[in-house]
């Protein structure tokens, strides 16, 4: 016990003494040389804090300019599917304002249909389109694009709906015209969806690519004058009795959306 109140007041001397020598000034070239490990060690603390601080403000702003980035893209996105899809109602629009355009005889009726199916057999060429019987359309009625490019004719029909036979179908047969300076006669068939022929012109008779083909009116269920191709080579060898031409069609048979029937006005 005597030896603990010994080292108490031993303590309370020291201190005693210290404050002392602190006030009269002694002890300041001391307190100074202490005071700047003190201070860089604080201001290391200090700018630690503010680092890590930092780093997490950057990571907060890393993962928020991430989401940003995610939504800007998605935003993007959208955009380019309402431009795809005001491009294809523009693209609509302006066929059925051709089909709209288009002027056909007194005696036919024009009935307006889009295309609902295509075949995928590899022989036949068809669509199938969604109007029918309850519509007035019948069997062999030509059907047309645009302001009357001959694309083929109706085969088969139901209640609301039809099958056309398109102009590369291997059974498809057009009576046609070139308009050459003969006019001359022959026949439009297709080849297994892959090509299309004018058939049976005459040798004698002058053919040229770039000629235009067109309905010839010799079949009563098509309209004379309606726009097939155009002649894009001409095959034509001395022995046959025949040449024929390899057309390209006026419309694009594998670009069909929107179409007209020619169907007959009925007489009540």
């Amino acid at each position: 016990m005597a030896s603990k109140y010994k080292t108490m007041t031993r303590i309370a001397v020291f201190v005693t003494v210290v404050i002392f020598l602190h006030y009269i000034g002694i002890l300041a070239p001391l307190e100074r040389a202490l005071r700047i490990p003190v201070n860089n060690s604080s201001g290391f603390v200090f700018s630690s804090s503010e680092s890590l601080k930092n780093v997490s403000i950057y990571f907060s702003s890393k993962k928020e300019q991430a989401h940003k980035i995610e939504t800007l893209r998605q935003d993007v996105a959208n955009l380019h599917i309402d431009r795809a899809k005001l491009i294809l109602l523009e693209d609509e629009n302006k066929r059925l304002r051709e089909s709209l355009n288009f002027n056909v005889s007194a005696e036919l009726f024009p009935v307006g249909a889009e295309t609902i199916g295509r075949s995928i057999d590899p022989i036949a060429t068809t669509l199938i389109i969604n109007k029918g019987a309850a519509e007035g359309v019948t069997k062999d009625n030509a059907v047309v694009v645009g302001n009357g490019a001959l694309i083929g004719k109706i085969v088969e029909v139901f209640e609301h709906t039809s099958i056309v036979r398109l102009l590369n179908d291997t059974q498809s047969r057009i009576p046609s015209t070139v308009l050459n300076r003969e006019h001359s006669i022959g026949v439009v068939e297709g080849g297994f969806g892959i090509s299309v022929r004018l058939k049976f012109i005459p040798q004698n008779e002058e053919i040229n690519p770039g000629d235009l083909i067109v309905t010839s009116g010799l079949d009563e269920s098509t309209p004379r004058g309606l726009s097939i191709g155009v002649v894009e080579a001409v095959e034509k060898k001395p022995q046959e009795p025949f040449q024929q031409a390899i057309l390209t069609p006026i419309h694009n048979l594998n670009d069909i959306t929107v179409v007209t029937i020619l169907t007959k006005k009925t007489t009540l």
